[in-house]
């Protein structure tokens, strides 16, 4: 096992105003490996994010991985959206919160299509036979949890799905209320012990941005049984710094682009 040998250079990240820690890294030759496509809220190349159809584009485009964001509504119903409001994706105005389930039916993408309910999704998580990330964006209330849950019982595909959040209690709350899922914890940037992530009833998978990703890093994730998800890649450079790893180190690279990275990695040459 390759161990902490590489020099390591600090880099300032564009986004946020962000200091990221990125490895030297050495050219390796004929490393070409293979990380799944994760589709970033469905991807955004033909379709509005997190919409049925972006879902389906990106499953039609080979992604066997779906990422997405769950919200409730006023009446407790878990709907996928990013945003507390349903201002920027749709026609509709008002936080999601203060919306009834059939008050946001009639809110419509500009790409006409409605805002998914969680029990759609998972619907079509089984249909197309992907696997699926789910971050509930905020912590659920208790009625909240029961009809997530709900939801997310609906079909019988437990192990296709990973409950995510940035929040620790979350994945605690989620693994007291039902222990049928796995679940993810999702980081910015810095480093992150595999303690700092088992602490949170045990959980072993790591959702971290991209820039934060090092050789080293990878290798102690990798050496302490972390299943690594790369979040969110979006241009070549970086799908190719994510392909160089060795094999097994990083389980998919999340990104709003899954048709264009499929592309860029059949097209490739090792």
């Amino acid at each position: 096992m390759i161990r902490k040998l590489l020099a390591v250079a600090a880099v300032t990240s564009v986004s946020a105003g962000l200091v990221a820690v990125v490895d030297s890294e050495p050219v390796r030759a004929a490393t070409c490996v293979t990380v799944p496509a994760v589709a970033h809220r469905g991807g955004t190349e033909r379709y509005v994010e997190n919409t049925r159809d972006s879902f389906r584009d990106a499953t039609n485009r080979g992604a066997g991985v779906w990422e997405t964001d769950v919200q409730f509504t006023a009446d407790n119903v878990p709907v996928i959206l990013h945003d507390d409001t349903i201002d920027r994706t749709t026609n509709g105005t008002g936080a999601v919160a203060d919306l009834t389930a059939t008050q946001l039916a009639t809110a419509r993408t500009a790409d006409d299509q409605p805002v998914p309910t969680l029990r759609e999704f998972v619907n079509d998580v089984q249909v197309d036979g992907v696997r699926a990330l789910v971050e509930l964006k905020v912590p659920p209330t208790e009625a909240q949890w029961a009809t997530f849950l709900a939801a997310l019982s609906s079909r019988p595909i437990t192990s296709k799905i990973v409950v995510t959040s940035f929040d620790g209690s979350v994945l605690v709350a989620a693994r007291a209320h039902s222990s049928a899922y796995a679940t993810g914890l999702i980081t910015e940037l810095g480093d992150q012990s595999v303690a700092s992530v088992t602490q949170y009833a045990g959980t072993r998978i790591l959702i971290k941005h991209h820039n934060a990703i090092t050789w080293s890093r990878l290798d102690a994730w990798q050496a302490g049984g972390l299943s690594v998800y790369s979040w969110t890649v979006d241009t070549a450079s970086e799908w190719q710094r994510m392909g160089s790893y060795p094999a097994g180190w990083m389980d998919g690279v999340i990104t709003n682009e899954p048709g264009g990275y499929l592309a860029w990695q059949r097209g490739r040459v090792c």
